[in-house]
């Protein structure tokens, strides 16, 4: 599975919130009513249980809220777990249910999502770690098992330094936030060529693939499965899903 990149994930909530606001807006308006909260108690005090999809789907005791989001989530063609994590997220943070008595409901309305084991954790492994002084420099000498180990050391922090810089989108910030709009809107149904007029009104020579391949390379890189694609002529192909 390649590297998810979270930062990519954020913006293409941040996307939702203003370019398909109907997503977000239903989940609070509709889903709500059905949300129950599971609560922890210990020495007097409660905490709200975080839940996920995994867990809703195995919980017979919210089987209203389970049916709920999935009729939701066909109606906006929503299948990634990630979302409906977020979605749960979203609906304990502002649920009437958890709000401390006579505090007032919020006004804001945005995605929720705290990513799971996301810390990049750098753990290097090396082949044939062993050196033994007293037998000589048994299995080779001493430079050449420090120049050995030392060259796998550079070459995992390299590339650790690839996947952390990967999955938390660095330099790429400004593309990011263009490539979750264009996605955003084209999950909601438009064209890449509506999107191209929207973005470019005088119009440029193969900007329609330009923008399709944008799409589809950012819901790769945030694991999201991109609706059948609309031809010119009104036909539908359907895309592989990416996972």
């Amino acid at each position: 599975m390649s590297t998810i990149n979270l930062e990519a994930r954020a913006a293409y909530f941040h996307a939702l919130e203003e370019h398909w606001p109907e997503v977000l807006d239903t989940l609070l308006d509709d889903i709500m009513p059905l949300y129950e909260p599971r609560w922890h108690f210990a020495a007097g005090q409660r905490w709200q249980i975080n839940t996920t999809w995994d867990k809703i789907q195995h919980d017979a005791k919210r089987e209203d809220l389970l049916n709920g989001l999935q009729k939701w989530a066909a109606r906006f063609r929503i299948t990634e777990e990630w979302i409906f994590d977020a979605a749960l997220e979203t609906l304990m943070v502002y649920s009437p249910k958890t709000r401390a008595p006579g505090a007032p409901p919020s006004s804001e309305r945005l995605w929720r999502c705290t990513p799971r084991g996301f810390h990049p954790l750098f753990a290097p492994k090396f082949d044939n770690a062993v050196w033994y002084p007293a037998r000589h420099g048994w299995p080779e000498e001493w430079e050449a098992f420090r120049s050995r180990i030392e060259s796998q050391f550079r070459s995992q922090l390299a590339e650790y330094r690839r996947m952390a810089e990967l999955k938390f989108g660095t330099g790429k910030e400004q593309n990011i936030q263009r490539d979750a709009r264009w996605t955003a809107k084209y999950q909601r149904g438009q064209t890449t060529i509506e999107i191209m007029q929207a973005e470019w009104p005088e119009g440029f020579t193969d900007t329609e693939q330009v923008i399709y391949r944008a799409v589809d390379r950012f819901a790769k890189s945030i694991g999201l499965n991109l609706r059948g694609r609309r031809r010119k002529s009104g036909k539908t192909t359907v895309q592989p899903t990416h996972m």
